[in-house]
């Protein structure tokens, strides 16, 4: 009898973190986060999921941090900005970026990755506990939550959205 409400509870428990995540899923950004050093980030590899990426990965590089899911439609809409961002900025030595999927599994990730022409670093963010910890970390309430990092490691930009992206690398590379 333990075992099977232990079993109901934690589904129930799964059930309303996804729930509170969905509905933080919209159109409109969260309000601003408070700038500062970057917390730490360790996630696995969407291209070779035996390996992590961490942001020491990118040391001494500004690096643009895009945490998402491919069933997030305000996510999904940010793809194009990215793609244009990755294009124009990409090749500078001093710039990286980095999409971290939240999705459950990597399979759609790697489909729409694929098919959208993500070609920059991707990151895949674990079982939910490794989700939830890592977003707990992040403070993220809602996605997409797109970051600029300084190659000290402070975060200089927040909720970036649409051309704001591209606008904000752009200033930092000058």
């Amino acid at each position: 009898m333990f075992a099977k409400l232990t079993k109901i509870i934690g589904k129930l428990i799964i059930a309303a973190s996804l729930a509170i995540l969905l509905a933080s899923c919209n159109d409109a950004p969260p309000a601003a986060g408070p700038l500062g050093p970057a917390p730490a980030l360790r996630v696995k590899s969407l291209e070779h999921l035996e390996k992590d990426v961490t942001l020491a990965d990118f040391q001494g590089k500004y690096v643009l941090l895009d945490f998402w899911a491919t069933w997030c439609q305000p996510c999904r809409e940010e793809t194009p900005y990215l793609r244009k961002t990755f294009e124009r900025f990409g090749k500078d030595s001093r710039f990286a970026m980095l999409s971290i999927s939240i999705d459950k599994g990597p399979t759609p990730v790697r489909s729409f990755v694929a098919a959208n022409e993500m070609g920059w670093s991707q990151g895949f963010a674990g079982t939910q506990s490794e989700r939830d910890e890592l977003l707990s970390r992040w403070k993220i309430e809602g996605i997409p939550a797109i970051y600029l990092i300084d190659p000290q490691g402070k975060i200089i930009a927040s909720d970036l959205r649409g051309d704001q992206i591209a606008a904000a690398v752009g200033r930092s590379l000058k």
